[in-house]
């Protein structure tokens, strides 16, 4: 007898929080009104993150040069040449043949770092 009171108490209660929890249709606006959509609003840490994502690293070296359109084509490791857009300041300085390492934001060239072989050092130490 005091499982089936224990049994009806327990139902009663179940039943009256699911009832508490229904929620009611919200207001549909009507055709004369703007319906008004909100963007998720993001932190800005995480925007500058999202950001510094974007940027990719292209390392090879230089096969052409074009100073009318401010390009260089870059050739990586597997062999595929990239066209990058750089600026005119730094397409001053860089010539054909040599190896670079390109941060790449939007396919233009944010950062170059020239790389300098082993060779390449040891001629320059004989120099100085």
């Amino acid at each position: 007898m005091k499982k089936y009171i224990l049994a009806a108490v327990t139902l009663a209660a179940f039943t009256g929080m699911s009832f508490a929890q229904a929620q009611t249709p919200a207001a549909t606006p009507t055709a004369s009104e703007p319906v008004k959509v909100e963007a998720p609003k993001v932190a800005k840490k995480a925007v500058k993150k999202a950001e510094a994502k974007k940027m990719d690293t292209v390392t090879g070296s230089i096969t052409a040069i074009d100073t009318v359109k401010n390009e260089i084509t870059v050739k990586d490791a597997k062999g595929l040449d990239k066209v990058l857009a750089v600026d005119a300041a730094k397409i001053a300085t860089l010539k054909v043949g040599e190896n670079v390492k390109i941060k790449v934001k939007d396919n233009k060239a944010e950062m170059i770092k020239t790389i300098k072989t082993h060779e390449a050092k040891k001629a320059e130490a004989k120099k100085a």
